[in-house]
């Protein structure tokens, strides 16, 4: 299907939604409340309280009001529009936002959003829409307006472009680099930049079950046919913001692929040999641009999912229908993580900074969180604690999921923090250091230790 650019004016687009947080009305006046904000969560710490009537010129006055219980609160007046920011407190109490609006006549309208539960802090919101966040950084955002993909500058709200696809969706694959820019891979596969759209690949693109594609850094690489066709699959990469787009070695077959931040890639493959991947059991390769090496030779034992960080790699291993984790350093000395475990549960890994993150057995034989510090020193997160692996940080932060609330334990990873029950997200992922969350149309950095 080809691809069709469509351009944007962010502020006219959420102008033309309905009123956010799923309000409800009670009309008695032709003036009513355009809620924009707050959408979707609130945490505790500063909360952006804006709304605007519906038809301009028809408020004479509107108030907002927060609701805690039965008890009521003035935050602000205004005429036509009002915009504040309130001051959240951690509390159990469930709350609401009240705005209400008399028309010229005297009449009045009441709008009052969904109910909240305060997220304890501190928490700052980045970036808040009216739409579904598909992924956010603090410079760039990119949701679904159907048919249309649309990704916008955080700053001036504007400069948007769009996909036009029947079939695009929120739960398609979209990463937001470090450098500002997005790639995302559905039906076809784009790079979105701040000069406009370069298209990569065709079709197929980003298949082969979610290993299509990765975005680290300034870098991006995806699977797609090779660079001189042939029906087979092969890995492309890119600097996305000073294009130098390279193929993979024709022979190398790509089962399934890791990018670290330098642009260096872990691949797990093989010699092309006819099916879906590679002639014998795929082994580790590291490609950095040019030929890729070859790392481990046993061919008894097929690598699946590495994950690296430029130097270091981790990397699944099957045989015999039981897989384990193994960590191969950058001198290419090796260390068995986990033991063998027999079925078909996956292994949950990440890797990043010189840390790995990984889930093993503790010493009664219980799956949990453990670290291995850059040192060599492996050891559990918080220990004692039926928590499961979310996010590794860049100095060794992990972020855990225990009876449905997250945890940030730092090293030495002997306790850990709650950051509260957020229910259902979009990402949990970390910048320049910081931790953020994507959850509905808001974008929440974690400004605590």
């Amino acid at each position: 299907m080809p691809i069709r650019t469509l351009r944007f004016i962010l502020p006219a687009l959420l102008l033309s939604l309905g009123a956010c947080g799923d309000p409800t009305d009670a009309v008695t006046g032709t003036a009513r409340a355009h809620v924009l904000e707050p959408n979707g969560t609130v945490v505790a710490g500063l909360v952006r309280v804006r709304a605007r009537c519906e038809e301009p010129g028809s408020c004479r006055s509107m108030k907002a009001f927060v609701r805690i219980g039965s008890a009521e609160i003035r935050i602000a007046e205004g005429t036509d529009s009002v915009s504040t920011t309130w001051s959240a407190a951690k509390t159990t109490v469930p709350l609401k936002f009240v705005f209400r609006v008399t028309d010229a006549a005297g009449r009045s309208t009441s709008v009052e959003t969904q109910e909240f539960r305060v997220v304890p802090g501190p928490w700052t919101m980045v970036v808040s829409i009216a739409y579904p966040l598909i992924d956010a950084s603090p410079d760039w955002g990119v949701f679904v307006a159907e048919p249309a993909l649309i990704v916008f500058d955080v700053h001036t709200g504007k400069g948007a472009y769009g996909v036009a696809e029947s079939n695009i969706h929120p739960g398609i694959p979209a990463v937001t680099t470090a450098a500002g820019a997005l790639v995302n891979f559905g039906v076809s596969s784009i790079s979105v930049k701040p000069n406009g759209i370069r298209e990569f690949g065709g079709s197929n693109a980003g298949s082969l079950g979610g290993s299509g594609m990765r975005a680290r850094g300034r870098w991006a690489a995806w699977v797609g046919f090779g660079p001189s066709g042939g029906g087979y699959y092969s890995l492309h990469r890119d600097d996305v913001l000073a294009p130098s787009l390279v193929n993979a070695p024709g022979w190398l077959a790509v089962q399934s692929f890791d990018l670290a931040e330098d642009g260096t890639v872990a691949i797990a493959g093989g010699p092309y040999e006819g099916g879906p991947c590679c002639a014998g059991a795929p082994q580790l390769y590291v490609w950095r641009g040019g030929d890729a090496t070859q790392l481990t030779f046993d061919t008894a034992a097929a690598v699946q999912a590495p994950v690296t960080d430029g130097s270091a790699f981790a990397y699944g291993q099957l045989a015999g229908g039981s897989h384990r984790l193994v960590y191969r350093g950058a001198d290419g000395g090796e260390e068995v993580l986990t033991p063998w475990r027999a079925g078909t549960e996956p292994l949950m890994y990440q890797m990043m900074s010189g840390w790995t993150a990984f889930e093993g057995p503790d010493a009664a034989g219980t799956w949990r969180p453990f670290v291995r510090a850059p040192s060599g020193e492996v050891h559990e997160v918080w220990p004692g604690h039926n928590a499961s692996l979310v996010s590794l940080g860049p100095d060794g932060q992990v972020v855990l999921l225990m009876d449905d609330a997250l945890y940030l334990s730092a090293p030495p990873h002997s306790a850990a923090v709650s950051l509260g029950a957020w229910g259902s997200i979009t990402r949990v992922k970390w910048i320049g250091g910081k931790l953020y969350i994507v959850k509905e149309g808001s974008l929440f950095r974690f400004d605590g230790p």
